[in-house]
């Protein structure tokens, strides 16, 4: 099993918190009856309204007296048909419109439209719409032998996004805008396994993750839907000051990033992640061990604690708001005394909002690419739209002296406000035979930067993983000891070496 040195495990673990507070998913409520303004009525027979009757139990928590809700399930269920009308609807909008998606034009996200699917290749079409959508809405989804996952709505198919399968779906005004937005329940990933809830904006067309688990890593959640509310493990999903919260959750500092901006496009020096009962401060990103230590909390307090090098050290903050927390200089001993002028007695540092899907995936979009872009597609469509969200890993191997080849796969970390973080890439959270499983084609460094381009992601938010390829007779330096050495240093160099080839 590969193992990452301490030093470079903290900071790629710190690297990986900074991005991957992202309100995460797994499929629960919906609007009774809420539909998309401007459309008709369908099927009105059948309208979600009180004839649906609810089917899920148990309807009591063991030990505890409060109810369950009852949830819907065969209504929210999608049931894959193949359909030459399906087929028809798509293929007619691929060949006149195309689809649509969000991509990176010109360094800038935006709404892309791909008019380049190869129609003649599509021999079935699949309507996947629940029976609660198709009965509450003019809304579809339609699945391609492909996999690809288009969303009609008014006249026009949206991509889901990438490695997203889709199990279960329903309709929630989770803003309360007047327009139903469409949930969906599902698994996504590209190689290791995610249980995943998320709500498709209608009015926005974009993507909102409500919770994630990479379920090798973490337990499964549970959810539901009772026709008015999305429901996690039993409790109702709200969307209150912009974030996704779960109701009567007793944690009166939810987890997650604190930036004094409250925005994870805009982080900023210094910053705090909160998970759980640890947290790490980070003070600077070019330093590859952080603060990290225990969360204590006394009354309206927070007290952050450790010990960073052979000092003890404490942050201590006021939490003003729910969202908010104040430092407190005359109570705190920083961790290290040339960052002082960075805490400034009463620095509000406020927890980071969800991102939104045109700051998550890589760019797809062949008519902005680059010549070498372009083919690289071509060559290895699995290293472009990955989900960079929380970054992305570089995976590095040697088949001999000088000679670097590098792979290309998502950072599996998710950091949410009210969940647990769940880390894949933790130094003994993948092994060599993992990686091998995962088929990776070799780049050289001039392609691996051409590739990176098309992504949201700044050098920071890139691990480098070196990698000794079982199938590679040749043992690169970093992993030789010839004795009394000190090998994180020298994984370290290794690290650096190859990051200056990249960025």
């Amino acid at each position: 099993m590969f193992k990452r040195s301490k030093t470079v495990f903290v900071f790629a673990l710190a690297l990986l918190l900074v991005p991957a507070l992202l309100a995460s998913l797994a499929l629960s409520s919906c609007s009774r009856g809420g539909r998309p303004s401007g459309t008709d009525p369908q099927n009105t027979g059948n309208n979600g309204s009180q004839e649906t009757v609810p089917t899920e139990g148990p309807d009591t928590n063991p030990g505890n007296d409060t109810a369950k809700p009852k949830t819907l399930k065969a209504e929210v269920k999608c049931e894959e048909k193949e359909s030459e009308d399906a087929k028809n609807t798509v293929l007619g909008i691929l060949k006149a419109r195309g689809y649509r998606s969000v991509a990176t034009v010109n360094g800038a996200y935006a709404h892309v439209v791909y008019t380049n699917y190869k129609t003649d290749s599509v021999k079935s079409v699949r309507d996947c719409t629940s029976p609660y959508v198709a009965a509450n809405s003019d809304i579809r989804l339609y699945r391609l032998e492909s996999g690809l996952f288009l969303l009609y709505i008014d006249g026009n198919l949206y991509q889901l996004d990438s490695f997203f399968y889709v199990t279960e779906m329903c309709l929630w005004d989770y803003d309360s805008n007047g327009i139903a937005d469409v949930v969906f329940f599902g698994g996504a990933g590209s190689g290791l396994p995610y249980e995943v809830l998320r709500v498709f904006d209608v009015a926005a067309k974009e993507s909102l993750n409500i919770k994630t688990v990479m379920t090798l890593m973490a337990p499964a959640f549970k959810a539901g839907f009772d026709g008015e509310s999305v429901f996690i493990d039993g409790k109702r999903v709200l969307w209150n000051n912009n974030r996704f919260e779960i109701e009567g959750d007793d944690n009166h500092l939810p987890r997650g990033l604190y930036t004094a901006s409250g925005d994870l496009n805009n982080i900023g020096l210094p910053y705090v992640t909160i998970f759980a009962n640890r947290f790490t401060v980070v003070e600077n990103v070019a330093v590859s061990y952080q603060p990290a230590g225990d969360v204590a909390i006394n009354g309206d307090e927070v007290i952050l604690k450790g010990t960073y090098g052979d000092a003890d050290f404490r942050y201590v903050f006021k939490i003003t708001s729910r969202y908010t927390i104040s430092f407190d200089a005359e109570k705190s001993v920083i961790a290290v005394g040339e960052n002082a002028s960075l805490w400034s007695d009463g620095l509000t540092l406020t927890l980071a909002g969800p991102m939104r899907a045109r700051d998550l995936f890589g760019s797809v979009d062949v008519d902005n690419m680059t010549p070498d872009q372009a083919e690289l597609m071509k060559r290895c469509p699995e290293y472009f739209g990955l989900n960079a969200s929380n970054g992305l890993i570089v995976v590095v191997w040697q088949m001999a002296p000088g000679s670097y080849s590098f792979g290309l796969i998502e950072d599996s970390g998710i950091l949410l406000p009210g969940d647990d973080v769940t880390v894949a890439y933790s130094g003994a959270g993948i092994s060599s035979l993992d990686l091998l499983r995962m088929r990776l084609k070799g780049v050289n460094a001039a392609e691996m930067r051409a590739i990176l381009e098309t992504y949201p992601v700044s050098a920071n938010n890139v691990i480098i993983l070196p990698w000794q390829n079982p199938v590679s007779s040749y043992i690169p330096e970093c992993w030789v000891n010839s004795g009394g050495e000190d090998m994180n240093a020298k994984m370290e160099a290794y690290i650096s070496t190859v990051r200056s080839m990249l960025f």
